[in-house]
């Protein structure tokens, strides 16, 4: 997928999520069914936020400390 078609896209599709991510589709969906990851149903279609994805992205980056001491 090209870098520009990325920055104006709001939903990615599943797996395109998980390409996005460099994980399978397993996890995407564990991601998305935990609530980690935001989707819309647009007719068959689960399509998740490109938001939620960086939101995800960005709070991996910075973990919080009390549960990487658990």
């Amino acid at each position: 997928m090209p870098e520009t078609e990325n920055e104006f896209r709001l939903l990615l599709s599943v797996k395109d999520t998980a390409d996005a991510l460099a994980v399978g589709l397993t996890t995407t969906w564990g991601l998305i069914k935990s609530g980690q990851l935001e989707t819309r149903n647009i007719g068959r279609r689960c399509l998740v936020t490109v938001a939620s994805v960086r939101k995800f992205v960005a709070k991996s980056e910075h973990p919080n400390p009390s549960e990487a001491a658990q």
